[in-house]
Formats: structure tokens, C-alpha cells, sequence
């Protein structure tokens, strides 16, 4: 099981973050995966989650294992899912952005930040947890499908090529 402290990134992270991300952009890559390419994410986009406070870690020995987002204002291309959520609600939390660092992947920090994730929510009194992926980012569907998510649907991006998305939802 994954060690470390949960807790949501500062300023100081922001180039770790956009480390772990770029690995993590590497990798899907490799495996065929489009989601994330040259123009998203990018360090701005790491800087915006810190500034609004939706950005958080795990960090272990001094390092950052994980890096993610949990954001409690609600998703606009949520609104246009094509199929069904579990609950009709404007009160769900949504992950985004969630990788590993590559030093630190198969250790269970993708699940752990998950756990944490929830755990979150949860004290916050929201009712599901949602998150979207590619349709070949098999590693974050297979993980959501293991964390007890279930597909819900699909959404679309506007403006962002291939941005269809897999969407997920979980009851906390």
C-alpha cells in the first residue's frame, strides 16, 4: 500500500507536479492514448489548480509521488452526459489530472489518491464522486471500474480534438 501525506500542493509544487505530468503524458502516449498531448495539460494549467486550491499530492520522503485534482465546482461538460448519472445532483466532487510519478508507479498511489479523494468529499457532504477518462486510457478506467466507479455515459470537450470522454460516477 501506498505511504505518504495527502494534502493539497502549493507554489513549491508546481514544477514537481509538472514533472509527473509530463512523464505521465509520455506514457500515454506510448500506450496510444491522445488524452493528454503538447497543448493539455500544461504548467499553467498545474499553476491554475494551485490557485484555486483544487490541487493536491501525495508526498513521500521529501518527494511528490502523486499529483491531482479534486474540484467541488461542478463540471460544465457534465451537464451534456450521454447516458445516465447515478444521482441527479449539482453536489458531486470531480478528479482530474490525476498521475504518478513515474519512480513511483504500481505502488497503489493512484488508489490512495483516490481513497484520500473521497475521504474529502465525503467530509465536504457531497453525494458521488465523478471523473472522466479516454476511451484508451485503459489504466485510469480500469482503476475508477476497481475504486467502485461505474460508466455512467460519455461527455465531450468542446474545442478540444477527441474530446470525447468515458464518464464515471461513484456514491460516497
Amino acid at each position: 500500500m501506498a505511504d505518504g501525506v495527502f494534502r493539497r500542493a502549493v507554489a513549491q509544487d508546481v514544477l514537481e507536479a509538472w514533472r509527473i505530468i509530463t512523464d505521465a503524458k509520455a506514457l500515454m502516449a506510448a500506450q496510444g492514448s491522445t488524452q493528454w498531448n503538447d497543448s493539455y495539460p500544461l504548467p499553467s494549467t498545474i499553476e491554475g489548480d494551485v490557485s484555486r486550491g483544487e490541487a493536491y499530492v501525495i508526498e513521500t520522503c521529501g518527494r511528490l509521488a502523486a499529483y491531482g485534482v479534486v474540484s467541488f465546482g461542478g463540471e460544465s461538460a457534465y451537464d451534456d452526459l450521454s447516458g445516465a448519472w447515478l444521482v441527479e445532483t449539482d453536489r458531486y466532487a470531480t478528479i482530474h489530472r490525476l498521475a504518478v510519478a513515474a519512480e513511483c508507479r504500481g505502488r497503489g498511489y493512484a488508489s490512495a489518491f483516490i481513497d484520500h479523494a473521497m475521504r474529502l468529499a465525503a467530509a465536504e457532504g457531497v453525494l458521488s464522486m465523478r471523473a472522466d477518462t479516454a476511451e484508451r486510457n485503459e489504466a485510469m478506467s480500469g482503476l475508477l471500474l476497481r475504486k467502485g466507479f461505474v460508466r455512467c455515459g460519455k461527455v465531450c470537450y468542446p474545442g478540444v480534438a477527441r474530446g470525447e470522454r468515458i464518464a464515471y460516477e461513484r456514491l460516497l
